[in-house]
């Protein structure tokens, strides 16, 4: 059994463009919804920065969240988003052992 995965970042927007990224990484986790494999995609945008968006993920595998990226509607999506993007943050990785969202699997690791 593989074991599940998570990330953790941030994306600093260009200047003025956090809410045109955070609508598009919202657009991300609608896409996801149905994806059975994604146990969490949230996007939040910091209260003292509005161009700092976070974004944290929730996957049954690595394997799933890198199969993940290789759809085409996921692949347009961040390439609709690059040029909203000023800079990526240091991606903190880990292994969720927690609560899910209603509707995902709440199964303990």
């Amino acid at each position: 059994m593989n074991e599940r995965y998570g990330s953790h970042g941030s994306l600093r927007a260009k200047a003025g463009r956090g809410g045109d990224l955070e609508a598009l990484l919202l657009e991300a986790a609608q896409a996801l919804e149905n994806n059975e494999d994604c146990l969490l995609y949230m996007v939040a945008r910091s209260t003292e920065d509005k161009d700092l968006i976070l974004v944290t993920e929730a996957w049954t595998s690595r394997e799933a969240h890198g199969a993940s990226l290789q759809d085409e509607a996921v692949k347009s999506l961040i390439q609709r988003g690059m040029p909203l993007i000023e800079q990526m943050s240091t991606l903190s990785e880990f292994v969720p052992a927690g609560r899910w969202p209603e509707g995902k699997p709440a199964t303990a690791v």
